[in-house]
């Protein structure tokens, strides 16, 4: 006879990405009290295929709707560099804000194409640099 009590799995859990495994935070399958002891602390774990799950999800959104859509990941919410490659590798573009944005935007290897440069309150020198590279 069963206890009817139910396991209830945290509010934030995403099965396969985050999640309570055995009385512990797991992220991709990765124990993070283990992560921690590896790599010390403060630790910032991203999930490239949460990332990539993420994009394919918007992708197949756009099909199913068939409206021309252009998908841009906002690099203010995380210019990491891992994450911006990312991004592009998943096949959507970028959205930057400022000179440094751009600047590692470029570097990832988004083409100037792929870049959207917006905002307010750009500097001479950000724009400048904006269309040298952008013109060429």
């Amino acid at each position: 006879m069963s206890s009817g009590k139910v396991q209830m799995s945290p509010a934030w859990t995403i099965p396969g990405y985050l999640e309570v495994r055995d009385g512990r935070l797991s992220i991709n399958g990765v124990d993070a009290v283990k992560l921690v002891e590896e790599y010390n602390s403060p630790l910032f774990v991203f999930s490239e295929a949460r990332i990539r799950a993420n994009i394919d999800r918007l992708k197949h959104a756009a099909e199913v709707v068939d409206r021309p859509i252009k998908f841009c990941y906002a690099s203010k919410a995380n210019s990491n560099m891992a994450i911006l490659r990312t991004v592009l590798e998943a096949g959507i573009d970028v959205e930057v804000n400022s000179g440094g944005e751009l600047f590692k935007a470029l570097r990832a290897g988004f083409r100037p194409d792929q870049i959207i440069f917006n905002g307010t309150s750009k500097s001479n020198d950000e724009i400048d640099s904006m269309l040298i590279r952008f013109m060429k």
